[in-house]
């Protein structure tokens, strides 16, 4: 039997998590921005549809860019050649740049 590879294990119990997340959403308060309106369906089946649509919109396209880049030669999600530094620190930095790029941005225009 083939041995399922890491970076699928992690990525389907991303999608998953990502999936029942959404299914919790839909049972969450919502604020007051809008008025109110009548669901087009109950709570329980927009939650089971929110659901599927994650793990088939999201999830697929996802696991075509996961093939893509093993495809390319991209590192694995939990690489050992990768460091800490790079799979954490440099995206968050670029992250805080980014952001600070656009609240000043904001502020100005």
């Amino acid at each position: 039997m083939k041995k399922v590879p890491l970076s699928l294990k992690i990525y389907v119990g991303l999608i998953i998590t990502l999936a029942i997340l959404a299914a919790i959403n839909v049972f969450l308060p919502q604020g007051v921005f809008l008025p109110t309106q009548t669901l087009p369906a109950s709570k329980p089946v927009l939650a089971l549809v929110n659901a599927v649509v994650m793990l088939i919109l999201y999830g697929g396209l996802g696991f075509i860019g996961l093939k893509l880049s093993q495809k390319n030669g991209f590192a694995d999600i939990w690489d050992l050649k990768v460091s800490n530094k790079q799979r954490f620190l440099i995206p968050a930095l670029v992250g805080v740049g980014i952001g600070i790029f656009f609240i000043l941005a904001d502020i100005i225009f």
